[in-house]
């Protein structure tokens, strides 16, 4: 289940987005004449029926621009790594509460294609059901570092690991489902808050001995996995705690006593914790490191806020829940943020977890989306040689809807063509305007960024500022290649030889430099 945190920015993605309909693959739409003569002379894909309806008009100039040089689809290996060009992930949370009878076909099909899932422990009978079909599948574990619920098992906590307030502190908690719920708490007891429907009791970081006591807690049973998820992380305190999103709202007092009385959206509080935080990842991420365990540390929405970048740093792991997708940016100067913060933690040993967005698309088409996806992947994937390591996470629908059997269809087999391995750094490759903005009619700044793979040029526009929002022919560029290339489509086959492409808002282009 999302965290309260999780979901909320989650919301706040989804605001307000007026998405014009793709036509990288197919939509609903009627065909439309797109702006050339000849289809040498770029790649877009003509927009057309559904891919099932062979009497399309539309189907048929799409096939007949395409070359009939079938192009090699790298089949997977039995177990992991599946392939050397990606490394892929998912939640796979639908697999495991699955009470479909096609539960075990569809648990084979996912182990034949994933390197990393999420799961309880090695002697779980999920995860060695997982394992007989992928005897490496890598495996994660969920868990909540810096606060736990208000209830029994907390309550037997020493009172040294724990939050307190200093005066009579009156609050009013309101949660996702039940309502609200005013409390009154007298000087020394333990600071309480809200996330969702559940109350929490906050870890004291700034203590040493808490410190040992959690990592001992969160690494002491993890024989047979590869690391820890660490969600519900944000950028300030009072972000944590549900201040910021209205869940906690404190009517009177609240002052915490190890925090010298300070109320928690007092600035001073809010940069001593920042420091306490980073403090209790670095000395985590060092004891998961001696032990042979990544940390993947989860700020969703706002991993690119400087204190949170600071944590993620820390911790040297990143989850990117919502982030890696092809319409979270304001701006082009955002997807360079992305790329310094992976570029780093790559290059220092850390692992990326590139999430999206559980079953949600936009308005674009599913194809469309997840290219974008897979080229941004290919940007911060990590170098031979790299000591650290990415993951595509696919972001599956039934992560949400417990329907695994209706996955496949999401499966790319643009996933299974080599485009070797990255010979640069993602560098900035064209830069222009194209569209219009919403709100005050000027031309729209773009940027594409490109890397060269041994078989491939991935070039990726991310969503050029939050109020360009034409999606389509409209805000497209034309962008000259190097050499004569072949772009890669969603079903894994390969497009015409040309030297230009163009490219839409908030769309990628994986260009094979020849047939394989």
């Amino acid at each position: 289940m999302l965290s309260p945190i999780r979901l909320v920015i989650a919301a706040s993605v989804m605001g307000g987005l007026a998405i014009a309909p793709s036509h990288v693959i197919h939509s609903a739409q009627a065909c439309r004449t797109l702006p050339f003569s000849t289809p040498r002379l770029t790649m877009i894909f003509q927009q057309g029926a559904s891919p099932s309806d062979p009497s399309s008009p539309c189907e048929v100039r799409r096939t007949a621009s395409r070359s009939t040089a079938a192009p090699q689809i790298i089949p997977p290996r039995p177990q992991s790594p599946h392939w050397d060009h990606i490394a892929i992930s998912d939640f796979a949370r639908g697999y495991y509460w699955s009470g479909e009878p096609t539960k075990d076909a569809d648990r084979e099909w996912l182990a034949a294609r994933v390197d990393l899932i999420e799961g309880n422990a090695a002697t779980d009978p999920y995860v060695q059901a997982m394992r007989r079909w992928n005897p490496t599948l890598g495996v994660f574990r969920y868990r909540l570092d810096h606060y736990d619920f208000a209830n029994d098992q907390s309550r037997g906590y020493p009172e040294s690991h724990v939050l307190h307030v200093t005066n009579t502190t009156k609050m009013a908690l309101k949660s996702r489902d039940v309502g609200e719920q005013s409390l009154t708490f007298a000087p020394g007891d333990r600071f309480q808050f809200l996330v969702w429907n559940d109350r929490y009791v906050m870890f004291n970081v700034k203590d040493p001995g808490l410190r040992q006591w959690n990592a001992r807690r969160l690494l002491s049973d993890l024989d047979g996995l590869q690391g820890l998820f660490l969600d519900a992380h944000a950028h300030d305190f009072p972000t944590v705690i549900g201040i910021t999103n209205g869940q906690t709202k404190i009517a009177a007092g609240g002052g915490i006593a190890e925090y010298g009385g300070r109320t928690p959206t007092d600035p001073t509080l809010i940069q001593e914790y920042q420091r306490d935080m980073v403090t209790w990842l670095a000395e985590l991420a060092a004891n998961a490191k001696a032990k042979g365990k990544f940390l993947l540390l989860n700020q969703a929405g706002y991993m690119l806020d400087p204190s949170a970048k600071q944590q993620i740093l820390a911790a040297n792991g990143a989850a990117t829940e919502f982030m890696h997708q092809p319409l979270a940016w304001a701006g082009a100067y955002q997807y360079a943020e992305y790329l310094a913060l992976t570029k780093q933690l790559v290059d220092a040993g850390g692992v990326i977890d590139a999430e999206g967005h559980w079953c949600y698309i936009g308005n674009l088409d599913r194809g469309r989306w997840n290219l974008w996806r897979l080229a941004a992947y290919y940007h911060i994937k990590e170098p031979v040689g790299s000591p650290g390591k990415a993951y595509l996470n696919l972001s599956l629908c039934s992560n949400s809807t417990i329907r695994p059997s209706q996955d496949r269809p999401e499966w790319l087999p643009a996933y299974q063509m080599n485009v070797g391995q990255p010979v640069s750094q993602t560098t900035l490759f064209k830069e222009g305007k194209a569209g219009m903005a919403t709100s005050d009619g000027r031309q729209c700044d773009y940027k594409i960024y490109g890397r060269e793979y041994t078989n491939a040029l991935i070039l990726v526009r991310p969503k050029d500022f939050w109020d360009c929002t034409d999606f389509g022919d409209g805000a497209s560029a034309m962008v000259t290649l190097p050499r004569a290339m072949r772009l890669l489509q969603a079903d894994g086959t390969l497009g015409e030889a040309a030297s230009t492409v163009r490219i839409r808002n908030a769309e990628a282009a994986i260009l094979m430099k020849e047939v394989l």
